[in-house]
């Protein structure tokens, strides 16, 4: 048996925008997917906790099984996809057994489809003794998302594979940034959201208005450029305000809505430097930069939210 874990993230600047390969800032955060894998005679079982699907079992080339009801399969699409990656890569093929639990909110916009496929794969890959090299994983992984999500960003699966700090920008290659130590809250809003819903919807408003779109994404890859500067110089102040200037134009991409808003306000009100979505937005979660954590979680609380008190991890996909 061998277990991987993978990290969720959250993203200081750059969400949507990053689709388009404008710059984007991501930390990978200690909240994990932790996924067990072992080898049987025949057939595909997962052993869910916490993955809002039941125990199911598919075919040993990762197509579903009549046996798995229609609305299942979708969610188990960054699972189904992972195999057949490794499956495609190995030619001798053996029944699995798949136990996978998270500790991140689903469809909470903490990169919980990036850390399941970055864990699945890299179990997986130790368990056929691959040798794939991380930054292949992370590869492979951005190809499941993007074959599931119809558009996608590298950031996510980089990030959770590597750990860290990491910056993405379309035309560079990836880059893991010194690791900071920064006072974050995440306030979730206990509504999942829909990231190719999301990424579609920002899609077509960008068709209708392009110029201003496109202009809004080059003021957010910006305010990126500058976040990343102040992030290593530890000014909390600075980055919160950049934090906030980010929201302000992600308010204008039509992501937010009221529950969202009230625990951003919340997280200032209670004197947070900053405070914004993370991921797609339309639910999910907030973060805020604060040194009172504990008055910053009360708040989010009082509006409704769940606080989530984490940390910036170092640490990317673990092998056990």
């Amino acid at each position: 048996m061998v277990k991987a874990t993978a990290p969720g993230k959250i993203y200081l600047y750059g969400e949507h925008s990053v689709v388009y390969g404008y710059p984007a800032l991501a930390c990978a955060i200690n909240k994990r997917t932790i996924v067990e894998a072992q080898k049987k005679n025949e057939g595909i079982t997962i052993l869910p906790k916490n993955l809002s699907f039941e125990s199911v079992k598919f075919k040993i080339g990762g197509e579903e099984g009549n046996e798995i009801p229609e609305k299942q399969i979708k969610k188990l699409d960054y699972i189904r996809k992972s195999i057949k990656k490794i499956f495609e890569i190995k030619s001798e093929k053996t029944g699995l057994k798949l136990k996978i639990r998270t500790e991140l909110p689903i469809g909470g916009g903490l990169g919980s489809s990036a850390s399941v496929t970055v864990a699945t794969i890299s179990a997986l890959n130790e368990l056929y003794g691959l040798n794939l090299p991380r930054k292949k994983i992370s590869k492979l992984a951005y190809e499941v998302e993007k074959e599931v999500q119809g558009s996608a960003s590298p950031c996510d699966t980089f990030t959770s594979t590597m750990g860290g700090l990491t910056r993405v920008e379309k035309g560079k290659s990836l880059e893991k940034k010194k690791t900071p130590k920064l006072p974050i809250v995440i306030g979730y809003t206990q509504e999942s959201s829909n990231t190719k819903q999301l990424v579609e919807q920002v899609k077509q408003l960008k068709e209708e208005y392009p110029e201003i779109i496109n202009n809004l994404f080059t003021s957010i890859g910006e305010i990126t450029k500058r976040g990343q500067k102040e992030v290593q110089n530890r000014d909390l102040e600075k980055i919160g305000e950049l934090m906030n200037i980010n929201q302000g134009i992600l308010d204008s991409i039509k992501i937010n809505n009221l529950k969202l808003s009230k625990l951003i306000y919340a997280a200032r009100e209670s004197g947070a430097y900053g405070s914004k979505i993370t991921g797609a937005g339309g639910g999910g979660c907030i973060i805020a930069l604060t040194d009172n954590k504990e008055k910053t979680a009360n708040s989010i609380k009082v509006f409704g939210g769940e606080p989530i008190k984490t940390q910036i991890t170092n640490q990317g996909v673990t092998i056990e």
